[in-house]
């Protein structure tokens, strides 16, 4: 029964061979060649890139077939394999959570004033002896504030 080699990267894989080390990567051999560094015709081969940069698009040439950094080959010829890194691979961006944040405005179920609501007078009111309401903020809890102003003694949602 003929058998055939093959080399990645210009380098031979010796029999017995599980590992071989290239610049870029580690190529795991998964079906060793028997002592004479030869496989049987038919012989399917596995390789699995291990690369010392991860993160780059792995390209396989001189396989049957590929999916990533793991690569097969079917021994019916000699073969040449290369492997190289090609591009970056993009990284995805996450989708934007919604958050609760932000210029909400809401008014009591009831349509009046939040419960919860201060009306404070201000302490730096004008000499004529009347007051000015200020806003105060109120925060319940769920990280949305709401500001109100008090106004004639009556608290608003603005």
């Amino acid at each position: 029964m003929p058998s055939y080699q093959f080399t990645i990267n210009g380098r031979l894989v010796y029999g017995g061979e599980e590992f071989v080390s290239l610049s870029m990567a580690i190529i795991k051999v998964l079906t060793p060649a028997g002592d004479t560094n030869a496989y049987r015709a038919g012989t399917v081969v596995t390789l699995v890139a291990l690369p010392r940069n991860p993160g780059y698009e792995p390209i396989w040439k001189g396989v049957d077939s590929h999916s990533g950094y793991t690569a097969t080959l079917r021994m019916d010829v000699v073969k040449s394999v290369e492997f190289l890194i090609g591009a970056r691979l993009a990284t995805p961006t996450p989708a934007p959570t919604p958050t609760r944040g932000g210029d909400h405005r809401r008014s009591a179920p009831h349509g009046g004033a939040h419960r919860n609501a201060d009306a404070h007078a201000n302490p730096h009111a004008p000499a004529s002896g009347g007051t000015d309401a200020y806003a105060d903020a109120y925060t319940n809890g769920d990280a949305d504030s709401y500001t109100y102003a008090a106004t004639s003694g009556r608290a608003h949602l603005i």
